[in-house]
């Protein structure tokens, strides 16, 4: 009898379970492909949008083609043009100036509404109220001819960048999730921000676009910037020193520098990228200028944005420099190390990729400690380089020094953080005995801010850049790292808003 039930062909439990397992697992990715985005149920549920949508639009198509082209419908007034329409696809259609528009925050009907050809630029208002109530603002502001009075409007007035417009221009971009320019407005538009308060009292909960004369609202992403010749790219406060080139257009922000040499503001360029930039041709072109009653006694932050066309010369004693920026009461009469210096030096003597990069002081009371991890610091001042600059030659690069005080960090020494293009190049620490007797000859009102140029060696041994300059800023603070990077793509995406 054992040997019979051995040798019986039935199934056994373990054999049992193990089926059991497999159907489950062929179950799961059955209903996995079903509900898949291109599965067979999410496949049903977009074609009966497209055949219900294309309906709202062959019956909208019919009608308007013998209305004005000016018409104006929401709510119920809809189903005058559309009959066919659900009272809950009602709240998600309107039609202005003879367009119409899906206005719902459902994924699948706004692709298919964008497929069809319906207008979806006000499509994920959180609240479709205020966006009618919006509307109803402004086709009352257009019924009264508006003209008359337009300084009551609601909104920022903007404008696009132009000559005529070099004092007010003002523009708002939208950008999407990978910060890729979708639309843009100025000329005829105002920007009403979230928090606007309408006549009707509503309060607005999202950012607009609307333009008076012509009924045309536009919802604007969570991407979207105002960008104007007055962002200052600041994080919080004045900032003592922000040199944006773009400004340079206008004549008179000439008159806030001196100019040395033949700097030249470039409007235009065969290279997209250096547009709109100052040009250094490395032969004692630099800018002064000079400001009072600053104090980086709580550190700072050094940002410079450009491209050079070369990252060094050299000089009679065979070094190496290049000079970006510098504080210092002379250029050429005074004692050269008594200064604020920021470049590229390296004596003959001396490796290329420990480099000095940065100078506040000419010798410290303490040894301050040093650091293999991309840059060291030395007694005399210096911090120094052990990854090379970490930018080429003919490329656009963001370099950010920062100096953070031990007294804000928790530390027994100041620290120097060395980055570009928002990559960490390294940090030390760094003597604050040293940064504070440094500070006494390149922190006081004598002392002039000169961009292009910085002195390494001896008194007159001045190093200058040759090419592009976009911005340059000092803050008087260190900046967190967050802020370093929100600075920087901030930086590089205002400047690309208005580059053709």
């Amino acid at each position: 009898m054992i040997n019979k039930i051995k040798n019986n062909n039935g199934i056994t439990l373990i054999a049992l379970v193990i089926t059991i397992i497999v159907m489950l697992i062929l179950a799961g990715i059955s209903v996995s492909v079903v509900l898949n985005e291109n599965g067979p149920i999410k496949g049903a549920v977009k074609a009966t949008l497209y055949e219900k949508y294309s309906r709202y639009m062959e019956e909208f198509e019919n009608s308007a083609i013998y209305a004005d082209d000016d018409i104006f419908a929401i709510d119920d007034d809809v189903k005058k043009y559309i009959s066919s329409i659900s009272n809950d696809d009602l709240q998600k259609f309107m039609i202005i100036n003879g367009d119409l528009y899906y206005c719902g925050n459902v994924d699948n009907e706004k692709e298919v509404a964008e497929n069809l050809g319906v207008d979806i630029s006000l499509a994920g208002a959180s609240d479709t109220t205020e966006l009618k109530k919006l509307l109803e603002y402004s086709e009352n502001i257009k019924n009264n001819n508006f003209e008359e009075e337009p300084d009551k409007l609601l909104g920022d007035k903007l404008f696009d960048k132009t000559k005529e417009n070099t004092e007010n221009w003002c523009i708002v971009v939208d950008y999407d999730d990978n910060q890729n320019e979708i639309a843009r407005y100025g000329n005829g538009y105002y920007y009403l921000k979230k928090g606007t308060v309408l006549t009707n009292g509503t309060v607005l909960d999202n950012d607009y676009v609307i333009n008076y004369d012509t009924n045309i609202i536009k919802l604007l992403g969570k991407n979207s910037k105002v960008w104007s010749q007055k962002s200052p790219l600041a994080v919080g406060g004045e900032i003592p020193l922000n040199l944006d080139a773009t400004t340079f257009e206008n004549t008179e922000a000439w008159a806030s520098v001196t100019k040395h040499g033949d700097v030249k503001y470039i409007s235009e360029s065969d290279d997209r990228k250096q547009k709109k930039s100052l040009y250094f041709d490395g032969d004692n072109d630099y800018l002064e200028l000079k400001k009072e009653g600053l104090s980086f006694e709580n550190g700072f932050t050094f940002e410079f944005y450009g491209n050079l066309d070369r990252l060094c010369t050299v000089d009679k004693y065979e070094g190496k420099g290049l000079g970006l920026f510098c504080r210092i009461e002379n250029l050429f009469l005074t004692n050269f190390t008594h200064s604020m210096r920021f470049g590229y030096y390296v004596s003959k003597s001396i490796d290329e990729k420990r480099g000095m990069i940065c100078k506040l002081n000419d010798k410290g009371e303490r040894t301050p400690a040093t650091s293999e991890y991309g840059i060291f610091t030395n007694t005399d001042g210096s911090v120094h380089t052990t990854n090379g600059l970490g930018y080429n030659e003919g490329e656009n690069f963001y370099m950010t020094f920062v100096y953070r005080r031990a007294n804000e960090i928790g530390k027994d020494e100041d620290i120097v953080e060395y980055y570009v293009n928002g990559q960490e190049i390294g940090s030390a620490a760094y003597s604050s005995d040293c940064f504070d007797n440094g500070r006494k000859y390149w922190d006081n009102d004598k002392c002039a801010f000169f961009v292009g140029c910085s002195p390494w060696g001896a008194t007159g041994n001045v190093f200058y850049i040759k090419g592009n300059v976009y911005s340059v800023r000092l803050y008087d603070k260190a900046l967190t790292k967050e802020e370093l990077k929100n600075n920087m793509n901030a930086t590089i995406q205002y400047r690309n808003s208005f580059l053709d």
